[in-house]
Order: C-alpha cells, then sequence, then structure tokens
C-alpha cells in the first residue's frame, strides 16, 4: 500500500507539474496579447452603394474648333491658343468634337472667350447632338451670353448627357463679331 501512496503522489506531483507548467505561460500571455494589434482583413464585396462617381476634366483648346462657314476669316493669336476671326460685322461659328468614351456622362460644358473691346454682341454655346440613326444634328443643351465688358468671360450649360453608339456630342459655339475672341471650353464628366 506504501507503494500506491508513493506512486500516486509523484502521479499527482507530475501532473502538478505539468500543469503548472502549462498554466504559467497562459498566465503570462493575456500581457502579451494586450500589446498586440489585432488584425482584420476586409474584403470589398462590389456593393453598389459603396461605389462613386468620379468627375473628371477635359479642356478643349480653340485649336480643337473650326469654323463650320467657308467665307470665316480667322487667324490664331500670337501665342496660337486664341483664335480671332478677322471678318468685320460677321458672326462666326465654331464646331469641335468632344471624344470621350461610350458611357460617359457630360456633366457641364463651360465656353471661355475674351472680349477685345466693350462692345455689344451675343456668345452662344450649345452641346450639338449627331445622330447616326438620322444623319442629322440638334442642339438640346443651349445658353447664350450677351456680356458687353472687355476682358475674359465664360458661359455654361448641364446637360447631364450620357453618350451612347447612336449619339456623338460636339461643343458648338457662335461668337457675334470680330471683337470676341474663342480660347476654348472645358468639359466635366463622370464614366
Amino acid at each position: 500500500m506504501d507503494r500506491n501512496r508513493k506512486t500516486r503522489g509523484t502521479t499527482k506531483g507530475g501532473l502538478l507539474l505539468v500543469t503548472l507548467m502549462l498554466l504559467v505561460p497562459l498566465l503570462q500571455r493575456p500581457a502579451a496579447m494586450a500589446e498586440e494589434t489585432p488584425k482584420v482583413v476586409v474584403i470589398p464585396m462590389g456593393i453598389e452603394t459603396l461605389q462613386t462617381t468620379v468627375q473628371k476634366e477635359l479642356y478643349v483648346p480653340a485649336l480643337s474648333f473650326r469654323p463650320l462657314l467657308s467665307m470665316t476669316t480667322w487667324q490664331y493669336e500670337a501665342d496660337g491658343g486664341v483664335i480671332r476671326p478677322t471678318t468685320p460685322n460677321l458672326r462666326t461659328y465654331w464646331i469641335a468634337p468632344l471624344l470621350l468614351p461610350k458611357g460617359a456622362k457630360i456633366l457641364s460644358v463651360t465656353l471661355l472667350w475674351k472680349n477685345v473691346v466693350n462692345r455689344s454682341g451675343i456668345t452662344y454655346l450649345a452641346l450639338r447632338i449627331f445622330s447616326d440613326l438620322t444623319a442629322a444634328s440638334f442642339d438640346p443643351f443651349k445658353m447664350s451670353s450677351s456680356l458687353t465688358t472687355e476682358g475674359v468671360h465664360s458661359v455654361s450649360i448641364s446637360p447631364n448627357f450620357t453618350i451612347n453608339d447612336s449619339y456623338h456630342p460636339m461643343i458648338y459655339a457662335t461668337l457675334s463679331n470680330e471683337d470676341r475672341w474663342l480660347i476654348g471650353a472645358k468639359v466635366v464628366y463622370s464614366e
């Protein structure tokens, strides 16, 4: 019987020793774990509400415009960035294509021009749409300005027009006289 007790005691002592060896590191571990930052992995699920629309800007310089009438005479200013009509007292018509990808939504178009002198007249801006279906164009979005003061001016439209396979946008501008010089246009769009 003594033998059993001794064996039991040894077994109990061994179990106690093994238990302590396991518990001591576990008791020390919470302090170490508190210092560690938990790792979190976020996986985007492509939910539509998380997608945002990014607005982009496109500058269309005067160099991109061409006159619609063959009798229009004009020249570039010395810096090459401004179109100056040269036919006295003649209204001039200008057009520039907007080469944006299918699905792009045109949010706004701003035409920039310069009045060289204080003179009455009108500057007209339109988003002209050419249709492959009818082989014709139309101006659903337009605005005009009759500012007469000298300086750089602008006129804007907000068409919210989406480009598709059949309709192709162009910037259409009219300058009422040779004292109005075309600078360019700024287009804001989203894809």
